[in-house]
């Protein structure tokens, strides 16, 4: 009896002492500032991001801090890295940038975020038809910070000076820039050129050739992800490579074989072309009258599109998304960084002063937006009325892209005609995912 009155005694003298020790600790713990360790790549949106980390960190001082790792210098050298973690299982990076078409290859590395999207009370509608590219085995592992897509960039004076219409189907855009090509100096050289287009290969050669198929309801593989789509035998696809050659052929586009998007986007700003299909977030470089002839008078369309293919027309395009690594323990604190770098405010701040693509559809209502942005409309009626995908979404998406991009170069200098190139293709895409 007298060893449990002791033993009592004891603990009501070190109990309370106990008590202020762990809340001293638990005091301690809530006043730590819980570090938040990002990465993306330089290129693109890295200037958005950065922008947008410092208004977390401002926001949320005290609390949450975010340090970026924007070493890799573009998307390329971020695939690189961002498959070495995987591989490696590390747990370095909490939130990781994610581009959409690497969702099939890193969607069972990140985490779901279909739990905290709803305990956050996120409205998914927000980010319009955007979201559709985020999902893997029909589970959101991302939300979008940046998007972009092709769009129909075009010299609104030159169309009226000639009186043209706007395109609506493959065809008719092939014969305005047929118009559009002209010698006005009269030396047997075309001064102002109809089109253009980037053949850099592997990425702009491919790409170019789907702003011609995709809307048309083409692809090059199977709904299912699974093979060759049948359609690429179909005499429409080599119709289409036809026009798409065309072009070269007839000497329609400037520097047919070397042209990245910043030579684009310079030919625009010198008043060498006069139409083009072209990534959204450009327009903004077209609009500076500091730096371009074409400022003032460029306007911007959707792309020609029609159902004729066995998919809904569709457009090429995709965003950039935050994802949280499936190894972070830092599952609460990231998904408010991810919130609210999606939020309303943020993605507008990030819209207009850093030229990131906006992933909300009210910023696209938005009337300082649609100033700052002529292309603003055209990109809506995009996401609302069409939509779009990725080439390949498939994990082998490299292999499938250097393959298909030698294909279609060999087809441009004349290697082979327009049917042996599609069966080519088709051939290849199934030899390729068969393995």
């Amino acid at each position: 009896m007298k060893k449990l009155a002791a033993f009592i005694l004891l603990i009501l003298l070190f109990f309370p002492t106990y008590l202020f020790c762990k809340g001293q600790k638990e005091e301690q713990k809530a006043g730590e500032v819980t570090t938040i360790h990002f990465v993306g790549s330089a290129g693109g949106f890295g200037n958005a991001i950065a922008e947008g980390i410092g208004m977390f960190n401002d926001s949320y001082a005290g609390k949450y801090k975010v340090e970026g790792d924007f070493s890799s210098p573009n998307s390329k050298a971020l695939l690189e890295k961002l498959t070495a973690e995987f591989i490696a299982k590390s747990d370095r990076y909490d939130v990781i940038a994610v581009s959409s078409p690497w969702v099939s290859a890193f969607g069972r590395y990140v985490r779901p975020l279909d739990e905290l999207i709803s305990e956050k009370g996120v409205d998914k509608s927000k980010f319009g038809t955007i979201l559709n590219q985020a999902f893997y085995e029909k589970k959101v592992i991302g939300l979008p910070v940046r998007f972009g897509a092709r769009v129909l960039f075009y010299r609104k004076d030159h169309y009226k000076q000639l009186g043209l219409s706007l395109p609506k189907t493959a065809d008719e855009y092939l014969n305005n820039a047929r118009k559009l090509t002209r010698d006005l100096d009269g030396d047997g050289k075309p001064d102002v050129y109809g089109s253009a287009i980037m053949t850099d290969p592997p990425l702009y050669t491919v790409a170019s050739f789907v702003q011609f198929y995709f809307p048309f309801g083409g692809d090059f593989l199977t709904r299912d992800l699974q093979k060759a789509s049948p359609f690429l035998l179909d005499p429409f696809t080599a119709k289409m490579l036809n026009v798409f050659k065309a072009q070269w052929d007839e000497g329609l586009i400037p520097d047919p074989f070397g042209m990245a998007f910043q030579d684009l986007v310079l030919a625009f700003q010198q008043g060498r072309v006069s139409m083009a299909q072209m990534y959204s977030a450009r327009a903004l470089l077209l609009e500076d009258p500091s730096v371009s002839k074409a400022a003032g008078n460029m306007a911007y369309a959707v792309l020609p599109n029609a159902p004729i293919g066995p998919n809904s027309p569709a457009l090429y395009g995709g965003p950039w998304l935050l994802s949280i690594n499936g190894r972070s323990e830092k599952t609460e604190a990231s998904f408010e960084f991810i919130n609210f770098l999606t939020s309303l405010e943020v993605q507008k701040h990030m819209a207009l002063k850093s030229k990131n693509g906006p992933t909300l559809m009210d910023i696209y209502r938005d009337p300082e937006y649609q100033e700052a942005n002529p292309a603003a409309g055209a990109i809506f009626e995009a996401i609302s009325d069409i939509g779009f995908k990725e080439i390949f979404p498939v994990p082998k998406i490299n292999e499938l892209m250097v393959d298909t991009s030698r294909i279609l170069q060999d087809f441009l200098l004349g290697k082979k005609d327009a049917s042996e190139t599609a069966k080519k293709i088709h051939d290849n895409v199934n030899e390729i995912m068969s393995q």
